[in-house]
């Protein structure tokens, strides 16, 4: 069975949006999981930021208690899941949370604090399954980074926002892609429609030119190389009209030539017949004069036999 120009092109063209869609669903839910975690990472790093710059006192002090409110107002975030604040050696000595944590800082964490000169964030885990970002920063004596390390913070944020975002992503671009695609079968058929249009044009004079009407003439006008190629076609079927006429006249010159042709033979036909029965009839004279001289002669010899006898019995009678 053969496949229509039209089910190709849509056939061909789907896989192509498919594979657009699916380059832009990975793209969107990249950019939305980068910019998700971009967020939260800048949350983190501006929270801890704060926490270190407002307990410093209070570590110095050793009111621990006075942290309350501050971390109150960090506590509104609903991203975040764990306030807590370190002394020098990594033991906890504050801690706001939600989720349970270990009394000392980790030894890898604290080596990085050690070498770093500002907060940063990392990724981590928070019982089984849930993730989250951990931002640390350094608590310094003074207010400039030329003190002391008194004490570290810590804040944590879920990544519950980050998969939210995601899986709103996921739901949203799966939505444009159904809308994208049921678009793009729409127009491509659209497409194929006006694409396969002309070609249809192209059979239909083409069966008409086969038929013998060198008359019809492609009307196409699409402004591309399909209305060339019927232009093409315009001129190939003039020029074979044209052929068809000078042939046509050729054949006529030739049934005239052929006609005068064979009157003149039927002529000089007619005269050979005029002078073989001429002949004919001279012949059948001579033919008669001969028979009726041949009888003459026959009739003379059998005279002279006659007088020959006669004349010898006569010879024996005088004898």
């Amino acid at each position: 069975m053969k496949t229509g120009l039209k089910l190709k092109f849509v056939i061909y063209l789907i896989p192509l949006i498919l594979l657009i869609c699916s380059a832009f669903l990975f793209f969107h839910l990249f950019r939305v999981d980068y910019l998700s975690r971009s967020h939260l990472r800048d949350l983190g790093t501006e929270l801890v930021s704060d926490l270190s710059y407002s307990s410093r006192p209070v570590i110095i002090s050793g009111e621990i208690s006075s942290l309350a409110p501050i971390v109150e107002g960090i506590l509104e975030e609903q991203e975040l899941t764990l306030v807590a604040l370190y002394n020098a050696s990594g033991h906890v000595i504050f801690a706001e949370k939600r989720k349970d944590i270990e009394e000392r800082m980790v030894e890898s964490v604290l080596d990085k604090l050690s070498q770093s000169k500002g907060p940063f964030c990392i990724e981590s885990s928070a019982g089984e399954e849930e993730k989250i970002y951990d931002c640390y920063a350094q608590i310094w004596s003074k207010e400039s980074q030329a003190g002391e390390i008194i004490g570290y913070c810590r804040v944590a944020l879920t990544l519950d926002t980050v998969y939210q975002a995601r899986r709103e992503a996921v739901g949203q671009s799966i939505l444009i892609v159904l809308l994208v695609l049921a678009l793009g079968f729409f127009t491509s058929l659209i497409l194929a429609e006006k694409m396969v249009k002309p070609i249809r044009y192209f059979i239909e004079g083409a069966e008409k030119i086969g038929g013998g009407d060198l008359d019809y003439r492609f009307g196409i006008k699409t402004g591309d190389e399909i209305e060339q190629l019927a232009e093409s076609f315009n001129k190939m079927t003039e020029q074979l009209q044209r052929s068809r006429r000078d042939l046509q006249e050729a054949n006529d010159v030739l049934e005239i030539r052929v006609k005068a042709r064979t009157e003149e033979l039927e002529e000089f036909a007619k005269g050979l017949n005029e002078q073989v029965d001429e002949r004919t009839k001279e012949l059948r004279e001579r033919l008669d004069e001969l028979e009726r001289f041949h009888k003459l002669t026959v009739n003379r010899e059998m005279k002279m036999l006659e007088l020959k006898e006669e004349i010898k019995r006569l010879k024996d009678k005088l004898v």
